[in-house]
């Protein structure tokens, strides 16, 4: 039986994370980075999560940057299976307008 309170992502780490999405001066690669240093394959996350990281890609007028419209279906796609709410999973694609979802 899975522990899901000890291999939810820790707030500390879910601030990391936002706070380098923020930053659309980062590229797609440091983006990437930090998702891979915080998002192990033992790790979950919440639906509210996935959807503060996917909102800070949209702030700021940069939503049709390319690097960041791939860093929203990335972040997506990544946390798919890592759903504390399983049954949320569909509602994850949603959050994608049609062009992240090409990428």
């Amino acid at each position: 039986v899975r522990d899901v309170s000890a291999d939810t992502l820790d707030t500390a780490s879910f601030n990391k994370i936002l706070s380098v999405f923020k930053d659309h001066e980062k590229s797609h690669a440091a983006r990437k980075e930090v998702m891979a240093m915080y998002l192990s394959l033992d790790t979950l996350v919440h639906y509210s999560q996935v959807v503060a990281w996917v909102e800070a890609l949209y702030d700021k007028g940069h939503a049709e940057n390319k690097d960041i419209r791939q860093t929203r279906a990335e972040i997506v796609s990544y946390c798919f299976h890592k759903l504390v709410e399983t049954s949320r999973t569909r509602e994850l694609l949603t959050l994608l307008d049609p062009e992240a979802r090409k990428a």
